[in-house]
């Protein structure tokens, strides 16, 4: 997958599942509104299931960075705090590619990690818990936040999930490029 794709693909699935919504609240457009909602779910699920699948963590990054935008794109005036929540997420995602570059320097990033205590609540399995890993656990806790409300469509819970998934599998991935990154010396 490369990234003119991904970013055509996800800014489509993301209008799709708000133009569904908005069309489920308006008479004899219900049915049109499911259908998108659903076209776009489907799309936004197949495009994050590939991402995870390419194992380039600046992708699956991407897609989430992308997705979030569109989603405030989106977004109604009246939602204040779902766009902050989107746009501080979309912060720590800026940082998150910032850490990004400095792993994959590799001798920088071995300066840099000594300056994280080395007390457990800054580290990730032993790694600093940089910006990149607090944009990832910041935003699966925001994505699960969302999954804790009730009555919660099928396809948002099932996105949210694949969303999440697709978060844990990046930080996998990047625990592999800091412990490579620190290896150098």
């Amino acid at each position: 997958m490369e990234k003119n794709g991904l970013s055509i693909d996800i800014a489509n699935a993301a209008a799709k599942i708000a133009r569904g919504r908005r069309g489920l609240e308006i008479n004899g457009k219900a049915e049109a509104g499911l259908l998108d909602f659903q076209a776009g779910h489907a799309l936004a699920k197949r495009t994050f299931q590939e991402a995870v699948a390419s194992g380039d963590v600046e992708l699956i990054l991407l897609a989430e960075y992308l997705f979030v935008t569109q989603e405030l794109a989106e977004s109604e005036g009246d939602e204040p705090e779902g766009m902050a929540s989107a746009e501080a997420a979309l912060q720590s995602f800026d940082d998150a590619f910032l850490a990004l570059k400095a792993v994959e320097e590799g001798a920088a990033y071995h300066i840099a990690e000594q300056t994280f205590p080395h007390h457990g609540q800054w580290r990730y399995n032993g790694l600093p818990r940089d910006a990149f890993h607090v944009a990832a656990i910041a935003h699966k806790t925001r994505l699960k936040n969302g999954l804790s409300r009730l009555g919660l469509p099928k396809l948002d819970r099932e996105l949210a999930k694949t969303r999440v998934t697709a978060l844990g599998a990046i930080q996998q991935v990047y625990v592999e490029r800091q412990q490579a990154a620190l290896r150098e010396d």
